[in-house]
């Protein structure tokens, strides 16, 4: 019999994906980034159609260009941008997370997406379940003390009137 090994196959992702999370940011995968070259990219300018629910991203490296916001890129060359004041201005739900197909055109080097065409993610982190603390209620008893037996306590003294 003949051993073969085991290598680990990744979910290799195809589709060109950004993620808007509840926290208020923008994440761009890797896919996305890697396929267009975001990566030469430091600086983005976010707008919004409200006509048609649409979100577009200018990719830029204008260090002076107004409204530009700067975009960070972390392990596997995922894209973030934080994008809380510009969700909470347009009014754009962030309250739960989600995902959308991601609309690139190369020649206005713009993304774009419609905010009709966000799916909700859901966690893949396990959440440890609520355990509620039991409480019983137990009496306390009091010694029974007979009051020939018992030891006379002193009174305590007198608080001073200020």
């Amino acid at each position: 019999m003949a051993l073969e090994k085991f290598i680990k196959v990744g979910n290799t992702a195809t589709e060109e994906k950004v993620a808007i999370w509840s926290k208020g940011q923008i994440g761009i995968n890797r896919v996305l980034v890697e396929k267009r070259n975001l990566k030469q990219y430091k600086k983005v300018v976010m707008f919004f159609d409200p006509a048609i629910g649409q979100m577009v991203f200018q990719f830029t490296n204008e260090e002076t260009a107004a409204g530009a916001v700067n975009i960070s890129y972390i392990k596997n060359n995922v894209a973030l941008i934080s994008a809380k004041p510009y969700l909470c201005y347009f009014g754009i739900d962030h309250e739960v997370s989600k995902k959308y197909p991601a609309h690139f055109d190369e020649a206005s080097n713009t993304l774009s997406l419609l905010v009709s065409e966000g799916v909700v993610t859901v966690s893949k982190k396990k959440s440890k379940p609520k355990v509620e603390p039991v409480v019983s209620e137990t009496a306390t008893a009091q010694p029974s003390v007979d009051p020939a037996v018992a030891p006379e306590v002193p009174a305590s003294p007198a608080q001073p009137v200020v």
